[in-house]
């Protein structure tokens, strides 16, 4: 029987599953990002409501709060699984299997709650990507100390 997360992450699930290949040629070794030092455990500032984060200046959707650990871990794996897969297929310069896991990393995101649909039900507008100065979180904002733009 299909778990929950599995029936939403159907179509593309053996990209999401595994890496196209566990060896990393050379030159594809060069492409891997390394870590930014600046960023490692660095925390967002979240809004009140924990719909979303602040990076930048701009909004961006959190995952589903409503998902179980074990569920919200599984997506996060295979999300990472498929960026992984998109960069790994984008070097060796192959667009229909980039297309696929770029899919794979919608559909994820769309699982995780953060696309698609909004997870909370007051029907408050959604800001994902919309500039925190362009919403209804600017004066939280622009409350915090170093968050003025």
């Amino acid at each position: 029987m299909k778990t929950r997360s599995q029936s939403r992450l159907k179509g593309h699930s053996s990209l999401l599953l595994k890496p196209p290949s566990t060896e990393v040629t050379p030159q594809e070794e060069l492409h891997l990002k390394k870590p930014d030092q600046a960023l490692i455990g660095k925390q967002y500032p979240k809004t009140p409501d924990g719909r979303y984060f602040v990076v930048k200046g701009r909004l961006w959707r959190c995952s589903n709060p409503t998902l179980s650990e074990d569920v919200r871990q599984e997506l996060v794996n295979k999300l990472m699984v498929a960026r992984r897969n998109v960069g790994v297929y984008g070097r060796r310069s192959d667009p229909d299997k980039v297309q696929m896991t770029r899919a794979s990393v919608h559909e994820a995101k769309v699982a995780l709650g953060e696309r698609g649909p909004v997870w909370w039900r007051d029907g408050a507008k959604d800001y994902n990507r919309y500039m925190v100065k362009n919403t209804s979180y600017q004066e939280w904002y622009q409350s915090l100390s170093g968050s003025a733009d």
